[in-house]
C-alpha cells in the first residue's frame, strides 16, 4: 500500500512539473506579446502551482527523501524539452 502511494505521489510531481514548465512558457510568451492581463494570470497560476508542489515536497520529505524535488525537477526538465521541441504543433531540429 505505502509503494502504490508513493509511485502515485512520485507521478503527481513528475507532471506538475511538465504543467509547470508549460505555464511558465505560456507566462514568457503572454509577456512578450504585452497582454498585461493574461501575464497576471499566468503569474497567479504558475505560483500557486508552483507553491503547492513545494509544500507537497516539503511535507512529505521525512517520508520520501529527496525522491520527490529529483522527480519533480526531471519533470520539469522533460517539460521544457517537450515545450521547446514541439512549439506551434511543429516538431523543431533544435537539440
Amino acid at each position: 500500500m505505502f509503494f502504490e502511494i508513493f509511485i502515485v505521489r512520485m507521478l503527481l510531481y513528475f507532471v506538475s512539473g511538465i504543467l509547470l514548465s508549460a505555464l511558465g512558457t505560456w507566462h514568457v510568451r503572454v509577456i512578450s506579446e504585452k497582454k498585461a492581463f493574461w501575464s497576471a494570470v499566468s503569474a497567479f497560476i504558475s505560483t500557486l502551482v508552483g507553491i503547492a508542489v513545494v509544500v507537497g515536497v516539503v511535507s512529505q520529505l521525512q517520508n520520501d527523501g529527496l525522491y520527490g524535488a529529483i522527480v519533480h525537477a526531471l519533470g520539469i526538465a522533460i517539460g521544457s524539452y517537450i515545450v521547446v521541441t514541439y512549439k506551434s504543433g511543429e516538431p523543431s531540429d533544435n537539440r
